[in-house]
């Protein structure tokens, strides 16, 4: 049996590193990426990786590529560490990522294979239609006038409106994690090396 799953990716990598003052220093990592593919299941399970595939009618159709569950956009990382002072060392790390995806499923099997609510594409109802009940209208204009509603989700319906949903037609923002580790070493007989470190819980900045 051959496998007919295909991914088509590109990336490029910047890195740069800079030792500025004894054994401090300051390495930086930037990464563009895009990767499309036709099903991102990786395994050898033929049941799974049909049924675990978000589309709009037969799961085993793997002819259209879209942007794969692994997509990102851009990815940043910035690492730094103070010279060693006293046997105390501090060391800051900046990782970030935007661009990731998702898709919008409908709640039941619309598509008859028997999978409820995980691979079935959620059809966008367009509010500017007059075949639209009511109902739909007035809950689609509340999501989309909502500010505290993601942007995100609003592009993604607004861009599908009176169609079904792409897979992985969802943009994610960028958001990063910062983690703050101090580590000190202390000797207390001259072939053994006691080293004590903590780290601060890493804060989230969208």
């Amino acid at each position: 049996m051959n496998s007919e799953g295909k991914v088509n990716q590109f990336a490029v990598v910047f890195d740069a590193s800079y030792q500025y003052y004894k054994d401090g220093t300051i390495s930086v990592s930037y990464t563009w990426n895009d990767a499309k593919d036709n099903t991102s299941f990786n395994g050898n399970v033929a049941n799974t990786a049909t049924l675990s595939l978000a589309v709009k009618d037969d799961p085993r159709d793997l002819s259209k590529m879209s942007y794969s569950n692994n997509q990102f956009r851009n990815k940043i990382v910035i690492y730094g560490t103070l010279p060693t002072f006293y046997g105390v060392s501090v060391g800051v790390r900046y990782s970030g990522i935007g661009g990731t995806r998702y898709s919008l499923l409908a709640g039941g099997n619309i598509n008859g294979d028997f999978v409820a609510g995980d691979n079935d594409l959620a059809y966008i109802f367009d509010p500017n239609n007059s075949n639209t009940s009511k109902q739909l209208v007035t809950g689609l204009n509340n999501l989309l006038n909502n500010p505290e509603a993601s942007q995100s989700l609003k592009d993604y319906i607004k861009k599908y409106q009176g169609k079904i949903a792409d897979r992985n037609g969802g943009v994610n923002g960028f958001y990063g994690l910062i983690d703050l580790r101090i580590a000190k070493n202390s000797i207390y007989i001259k072939t053994m090396l006691w080293k004590y470190q903590g780290s601060f819980q890493r804060c989230q900045l969208v």
